[in-house]
């Protein structure tokens, strides 16, 4: 199995929280590059798949544009606007206005964009990661190690 020293010999001198750092940041990207071409034959990006996932878990309350940010790894509510855009030009979602705050406009997902979402999850080979090293037994350790981690960082100071 080769570590993330392996592939960058110059985090061999790193703390262990750099070290883990850095190896989040490459499986982040590795499985990115896996659900692009997962998805690619669905015409929809790995970010535009997260972010209807996440509108359409919202259901008919809807989501602001400013909490989509939270969800998705655009940096702005500028990009997720544009983000949008391209999802609502596809016909996944929609905009709609809160009905509180008549200010606010709201995300909704259309019914092809919940088709799609249920289409891509039903068939968990679609999405899957081929992962044969990790039992069960294994792969719960590493889940309740990665909630601690998740833990701490929804805990830090901002």
């Amino acid at each position: 199995m080769r570590t993330i020293v392996d592939l960058y010999p110059q985090y061999k001198d790193q703390s262990y929280g750099d070290r883990i750092l850095v190896s989040i940041y490459y499986l982040r990207v590795m499985i990115e590059r896996h659900l692009e071409t997962r998805l690619a034959p669905f015409g929809i990006t790995a970010t535009q798949f997260r972010t209807l996932y996440v509108i359409r878990e919202a259901k008919e309350e809807g989501i602001a544009v400013y909490n989509l940010r939270q969800f998705v790894s655009e940096p702005s509510s500028s990009d997720v606007s544009r983000l949008v855009a391209r999802m609502e030009k596809a016909g996944w979602v929609k905009r709609g206005k809160n009905k509180i705050d008549k200010r606010q406009v709201l995300i909704f997902a259309t019914k092809s964009g919940e088709e799609l979402i249920a289409q891509l999850t039903s068939d968990r080979k679609t999405l899957e990661l081929d992962m044969p090293e990790l039992n069960e037994e294994v792969g719960e350790e590493l889940y309740q190690h990665l909630q601690i981690l998740v833990d701490s960082f929804t805990k830090a100071p901002k």
